[in-house]
């Protein structure tokens, strides 16, 4: 999974730092699989798109992890704001109040 928009005009490490951090993610919640053979799996994700990726762009690993970091944070931070119905400026944390629904269905 590459945004393609990212990739074209943004860091490259920010669309890294974001990707591996979906991808580590994984499933939320009950599974069949066991834990370890969830996290071997998503290891092997990992390691294949770092490897795709860098065949086409380089990376700086210290600038993924600063943006790792950001988009954690903001992740944090509309959780947490959607938990007490409050609204982060520029983010999407209003859809999931009501106010803009993805869908009518």
């Amino acid at each position: 999974m590459i945004d393609w928009g990212n990739f074209a005009i943004g860091h490259a490490e920010y669309d890294v730092a974001v990707t591996r951090f979906l991808i580590s993610i994984g499933p939320i919640g009950d599974s069949p699989a066991p834990r370890e053979q969830i996290d071997a799996v998503i290891r092997q994700l990992t390691l294949g798109y770092n490897a795709t990726y860098e065949e086409l762009r380089s990376v700086n690993e210290s600038l993924i992890d600063y943006y790792t970091a950001l988009r954690v944070s903001h992740a944090i931070g509309k959780v947490l704001a959607g938990a007490v119905g409050a609204d982060i400026p520029g983010s999407l944390t209003r859809v999931t109040h009501g106010r803009f629904p993805l869908s009518t269905s």
